[in-house]
């Protein structure tokens, strides 16, 4: 088995490209989640086809699909977040291009629907994946500061993350 790719970390002034492979993010709550990000330091780089629509998907399969090559070759960027979940990421499988992912591993982050990504990137490249908060979703709306804390922590340290512990007043 090959061994694991770890994307390198980013820190502030680093580029974070955001798409969006399955459904098209609420704008205003996507304005605020990169606002958001703007507020820690980072560049951002919304990809064009995020404001498509065709349906409850953004954009037509071929286009999502390009969003996340050109993600990946951009040598600009630094990490891609995908925008929102929803539907629609297994119907770009075959419009990816591993290979180009393969050659430019970056932190890849989204949930739910973007599940589909996440392993099937780990499953053809063994770069880790993270199953984390999206610009349109969670970063567009107020978060506690423990998930804030903790997601970048792992986003910008190279250092193993270590146990976690439960706030006081935190319900699991």
């Amino acid at each position: 088995m090959a061994s694991l790719v770890k994307p390198s970390r980013i820190a502030p002034g680093s580029t974070i490209g955001i798409i969006a492979p399955a459904g098209p993010p609420d704008l205003e709550r996507l304005r605020k989640g990169t606002r958001f990000l703007k507020n820690r330091g980072y560049r951002v780089k919304v990809y064009p086809q995020v404001r498509k629509r065709l349906g409850y998907m953004a954009g037509d399969d071929r286009s999502r699909a390009d969003a996340l090559n050109a993600a990946f070759a951009d040598k600009d960027i630094s990490a891609i977040f995908c925008a929102r979940g929803g539907f629609g990421s297994l119907r770009i499988l075959q419009d990816v291009k591993f290979d180009i992912i393969k050659a430019n591993p970056k932190i890849f982050v989204g949930y739910s629907d973007i599940t589909a990504l996440l392993l099937a990137i780990y499953e053809k490249t063994r770069m880790v994946t993270i199953h984390g908060p999206m610009p349109a979703v969670e970063f567009g709306r107020r978060l506690r500061r423990f998930t804030v804390e903790n997601f970048f922590k792992a986003m910008e340290s190279d250092l193993p993350f270590g146990s976690i512990e439960k706030p006081a007043g935190y319900r699991i």
